[in-house]
C-alpha cells in the first residue's frame, strides 16, 4: 500500500508556487535594502540630509524589512554593500558631475 498523496504533481506544483513567493519576496527586500544603501551613499556624499537622519532612515527600513520576514544580517549586507558600492562610484564624480548629481537631493532638503 502505498502513502503518496493521490496527485502529488498538485502538491509538488504547490510547493514550487510558494517557494517561488517567498523567494520574490525575500529578493524584492534584499532589493529594497539595497536601494535604500544607496540613497544613503548619495546623502552621504551630497551631505544632506544629517548623518543622524540617515541612521533614523536606516533604521525604519530595516525594521520594515525585517517585519516583512528578511533576516536583519541580510538586510545588513545588503544595505552595506550597495552603500560601499555606490560610494566607489560617486567618488569618481568631478566637481561639476557632483554638483549637477546633489542639486536634485539638496533643493528637496531646502539647501539650494
Amino acid at each position: 500500500m502505498s502513502h503518496l498523496p493521490a496527485r502529488p504533481a498538485s502538491y509538488i506544483a504547490g510547493a514550487i508556487l510558494l517557494l517561488t513567493a517567498a523567494c520574490a519576496s525575500a529578493q524584492e527586500t534584499q532589493s529594497k535594502a539595497a536601494s535604500a544603501g544607496q540613497f544613503h551613499a548619495l546623502a552621504d556624499f551630497c551631505g544632506v540630509p544629517s548623518p543622524e537622519m540617515m541612521a533614523l532612515f536606516k533604521e525604519r527600513q530595516k525594521a520594515a524589512a525585517v517585519q516583512s520576514g528578511i533576516a536583519p544580517g541580510a538586510f545588513d549586507a545588503a544595505y552595506a554593500w550597495s552603500y560601499g558600492k555606490a560610494r566607489a562610484a560617486l567618488a569618481e564624480y568631478d566637481e561639476e558631475e557632483k554638483a549637477e548629481t546633489c542639486r536634485p537631493l539638496k533643493a528637496m532638503a531646502g539647501q539650494d
